[in-house]
């Protein structure tokens, strides 16, 4: 172990508030002001999340995700909680 950093994800999308690491699925999610969640392939290059969930009003704080896998918690400065489905993008609340 070299404690190199083994990649750079970077977006145009604004600044990241809060990261998540999906281990199962070799994803990050990251968080953003303009209140979506990017989620970022940790084994392909790409200059922008393969997938992005949108859902909050205002800045997205902090992010969960359950030790499947499958579904992450969001918490925003909209004053809302958000579950969603990581398979398929849908907010299940």
């Amino acid at each position: 172990d070299t404690g190199r950093c083994e990649t750079t994800l970077e977006s145009s999308r604004g600044q990241v508030l809060a990261v998540a690491a999906n281990w199962a699925a070799g994803e990050a999610l990251a968080a953003y002001k303009n209140g979506h969640i990017g989620l970022w392939s940790l084994s392909k290059d790409g200059s922008e999340p393969w997938r992005t969930l949108a859902g909050h009003s205002r800045h997205v704080t902090c992010l969960a995700v359950d030790w499947s896998g499958k579904r992450a918690l969001s918490g925003s400065l909209d004053c809302r909680l958000r579950l969603w489905d990581l398979r398929n993008g849908d907010c299940l609340r």
